[in-house]
């Protein structure tokens, strides 16, 4: 409960920082493994259909708090369309561990999403995202492992009257069968957090720091599944532009763990991401 508690006022003081802070324009948001997949909203430029190669490394493969490939990194390359602006897209690819042990965990990901804004005239205007994946590790015998998973980010770019401050809400839901064993799974959680978007003179893109707490209903620890607050997660990114089609976004994030059936153990870890889009 101490722990908790401690968390909690953290998160606070990151709020309290980002009010006071210095900025210019409004509006942040944020995800995790979904990253890239609410961000293709930058695509959008035009009628045309729009395409991006999008390229991630991850020092350590964090899914929603778990150590996805234990104590490897990840590699993820996908494809990202954009249709004609109309909020609807797709992302397709791969991505695998950089380290032996993880070979049925390799797969591909089948990314269907649809990107809006509602109640734009009100001070509750809510930028979301909807997102199915099918997940399918190739790997495996006849298919003996997959999933699928379908998630809603919401963010609230001005509801609390503060410039560049975005709350957030992330819900996840996820389904998996093993048929080599015959088990089912049904899970799910909710990642609520804060965004802002601090501007720095001597960069051209602001820094994006974030803060979120992460409760699971059930969605890890196997047999000692967690249904409690699991971690909270402080982050910061930017983008860098290195030409008209290409950039390049690092990130740096540590987890303070709090279930042990998600993760046992605080975890420092980055993210760098390339995309060339067309």
């Amino acid at each position: 409960m101490k722990k908790t508690m401690v968390i909690l006022v953290a998160m606070l003081l990151l709020s309290a920082f980002s009010v006071s802070a210095t900025a210019e324009n409004a509006g942040a948001g944020k995800s995790v493994d979904n990253a890239n997949v609410n961000n293709s909203a930058d695509l959008s430029v035009g009628k045309d259909i729009k395409v991006a190669l999008d390229l991630t490394y991850m020092s350590k493969y964090m899914s929603y708090g778990y150590e996805g490939y234990e104590s490897d990194s990840g590699i993820f390359a996908h494809t990202i369309i954009d249709f004609w602006d109309s909020g609807f897209g797709m992302k397709i690819g791969y991505q695998g561990a950089n380290g032996g042990g993880h070979v049925d965990d390799q797969r591909f990901n089948y990314n269907f999403f649809y990107n809006g804004v509602a109640f734009e005239d009100q001070s509750y205007v809510t930028k979301y995202n909807l997102n199915a994946r099918y997940e399918h590790y190739y790997r495996t015998a006849h298919t003996n492992k997959y999933a699928q998973e379908y998630t809603v980010s919401l963010s609230w770019p001005e509801i609390l009257g503060v410039e560049n401050l975005s709350p957030y809400f992330i819900y996840d839901y996820e389904q998996g069968r093993n048929r080599a064993t015959g088990h089912n799974r049904s899970d799910d959680l909710g990642v609520i957090g804060l965004a802002y978007l601090l501007h720095v003179q001597e960069l051209e893109n602001p820094i994006k720091l974030t803060s979120d707490i992460t409760y699971c209903d059930g969605f890890y620890g196997g047999a000692n599944k967690c249904y409690d607050w699991s971690h909270v997660t402080f982050g910061a990114s930017t983008k860098f532009k290195v030409s008209d089609n290409l950039t390049f976004t690092p990130g740096l994030y540590q987890q303070i763990s709090m279930d042990k059936a998600v993760c046992d153990g605080d975890v420092t870890y980055c993210s760098l991401n390339l995309r060339y889009t067309f």
